[in-house]
C-alpha cells in the first residue's frame, strides 16, 4: 500500500523530509520501488591516484505512477540526496546525476505525494538546485536563465543569423565576446563582426557565404518557434530557419533542437541541427569558414591585450597546434581576473559520434573562436580544392548533435574528456522534452 504524503511548502524542508522519513507513511513511500542497477563494488585505487572528479549525467528512468498520486522527486540511495524528476511521457521522468567515471549510479528511488494543488516539489531540493530551467519571451528572442540566474538569450529577430548571447558561466561571468551586439567596450577587438558569440553557419552552400556578413552573403532567417519547454530538469525548444541567398530565394532549411540543463555549477546546452535540402540538391563545400561556432570573450584568448587562456583538445594538441586538427571536442579556458582571487572557467564543444566525418576538423584560433567543421578538408590539411565537398539530394536530411558545456577549472581539472564519454551514452530527448 502507498501512503499519501500531503506537503505544506511553509513547513517542509529537505531536512525534515529527511528526518520524516522514518515516519511508517513516508517510509513506505521512500521504501517503494528501487531504480537503477545496484552500484558495482568500486575498484581499488592506489591511495598516490587522484579521485576522478564527478561529472554531471542525463539520466532517464522508468517509473509506474500510482493513481492518485504524483512523482514528486527520486531519492539517491547512496547519498540520500532528493533530485528533481521532470517526465517525458507517460512513466518515463529524467533526472541528473552527479556521478565518478569510475562508478555506477546508485540505485534511485521513488518519492510519491498525493495528487493536489501543489505541483511545484522545488522545495524539497537543495537551494542551489532550485530554480530548474526557465525559457521566456523578450523582444527579439528567448531568454534562458538555470537554478535562478541568467545564462542566455537566443536571438533571431531583425539578425544576419540566429545566435546566443551573452553566454554566462555561473555567477554571470560572460564567457563570450561583447561584439558586434555591443560596441561599448573598449577592451575587446572589433575584427570579424561575423562572429556572434554562439552560432551555427556556414561558408558555402551552393557556392553561397552564410558564414560572413555582407551584401553578398546569405541570410539564416527565422521562421518558426515551436515546443517551449520549462523544467525542474531541463528546459527546450526548437527553431526552424530558411537559409536564403543575397537575392532572397531559398537553398534549404533547418530545424535546430535546444535542450538546457538544471546544473548550478557548470552550464550545458544541447545543439541539434538538422538540414533539410528542401528547395533541391545542395552542397556544402570544402571551406574552412564554419560552423558550429564560439567566439570566446578576450580574457579567454591567447592573443590580445590580456591574454590568459589556452586551447586543448581530445587528442591532448594545445594552443596554436589544434588548429585544423580532427578531435571529439575542443576546449578554451583561462584566467579571469575581475574576480579575487582569479577563477579559472572553460567551454567546450563536443561533436557527438553521429555527426558526419567525427571526429571533425577544428578552426580553433588563437585570437577567440573555434568551429566545429567536417568540410574545410583543403585548408586544414592541404587536400585538393573540393576534397571536403558534401553533396545533399534533394529532400535529404543531415543532422549534427554538438554539446556545449561552461565549466570551472582546465579541462583536466573539470573531467572534459569523462564529460564527453559519458555524453556520448545518454539518450538523446526529443523536442519539447
Amino acid at each position: 500500500m502507498i501512503a499519501d504524503l500531503r506537503l505544506d511548502r511553509r513547513r517542509a524542508s529537505h531536512a525534515g523530509i529527511r528526518r520524516a522519513a522514518a515516519a511508517p507513511a513516508l517510509a513506505a513511500i521512500l521504501g517503494s520501488v528501487a531504480m537503477g542497477t545496484a552500484a558495482a563494488q568500486s575498484p581499488e585505487v592506489s591511495t598516490t591516484s587522484p579521485t576522478p572528479p564527478a561529472i554531471t549525467i542525463v539520466q532517464l528512468v522508468e517509473i509506474a505512477v500510482p493513481p492518485g498520486h504524483v512523482l514528486a522527486a527520486l531519492k539517491d540511495e547512496h547519498t540520500g540526496a532528493l533530485l528533481a524528476a521532470q517526465p517525458i511521457k507517460p512513466g518515463s521522468f529524467a533526472c541528473l546525476r552527479r556521478t565518478r567515471p569510475d562508478e555506477s549510479p546508485a540505485p534511485l528511488t521513488p518519492v510519491f505525494a498525493a495528487d493536489g494543488p501543489t505541483t511545484d516539489f522545488s522545495f524539497l531540493l537543495p537551494p542551489q538546485a532550485r530554480g530548474g530551467v526557465k525559457i521566456s519571451e523578450i523582444d527579439g528572442g528567448l531568454r534562458v536563465s538555470v537554478c535562478g540566474q541568467a545564462f542566455t538569450e537566443y536571438r533571431h529577430v531583425d539578425v544576419p543569423k540566429p545566435f546566443f548571447y551573452p553566454l554566462l558561466a555561473p555567477g554571470g561571468v560572460h564567457m563570450t565576446r561583447h561584439f558586434p551586439m555591443r560596441a561599448d567596450r573598449p577592451d575587446e577587438e572589433r575584427d570579424h563582426p561575423h562572429q556572434r558569440s554562439l552560432w551555427f553557419a556556414f561558408g558555402s552552400v551552393n557556392g553561397v557565404d552564410f558564414w560572413t556578413e555582407s551584401d553578398k552573403s546569405g541570410r539564416i532567417c527565422h521562421t518558426r518557434l515551436s515546443d517551449v519547454v520549462s523544467g525542474p530538469v531541463f528546459g527546450s525548444f526548437t527553431a526552424a530557419n530558411e537559409w536564403r541567398d543575397a537575392g532572397g530565394r531559398p537553398l534549404l532549411r533547418d530545424e535546430r533542437v535546444f535542450h538546457f540543463y538544471a546544473t548550478p555549477d557548470q552550464r550545458l546546452i544541447d545543439y541539434e541541427v538538422t538540414l533539410i535540402a528542401s528547395e533541391g540538391p545542395v552542397t556544402l563545400g570544402d571551406t574552412k569558414e564554419g560552423m558550429m561556432a564560439i567566439r570566446v570573450a578576450p580574457w579567454l584568448c591567447l592573443t590580445g591585450k590580456k591574454p590568459t587562456g589556452h586551447i586543448v583538445n581530445s587528442a591532448g594538441q594545445r594552443d596554436a597546434v589544434a588548429w585544423g586538427k580532427r578531435a571529439a571536442w575542443v576546449d578554451y579556458f583561462g584566467a579571469f581576473d575581475d574576480a579575487s582571487p582569479a577563477r579559472t572557467l572553460g567551454v567546450a564543444i563536443f561533436d557527438h559520434p553521429s555527426n558526419l566525418r567525427h571526429p571533425t576538423w577544428w578552426h580553433a584560433r588563437d585570437y577567440g573562436l573555434f568551429a566545429a567543421n567536417p568540410f574545410g578538408q583543403h585548408d586544414f590539411e592541404g587536400k585538393p580544392p573540393g576534397t571536403g565537398d558534401y553533396r545533399m539530394e534533394s529532400g535529404e536530411t543531415l543532422t549534427f548533435r554538438y554539446r556545449i558545456v561552461i565549466h570551472a577549472a582546465d579541462a583536466d581539472t573539470a573531467a572534459i574528456g569523462a564529460m564527453f564519454d559519458a555524453w556520448t551514452r545518454e539518450p538523446a530527448l526529443a523536442a519539447g522534452r
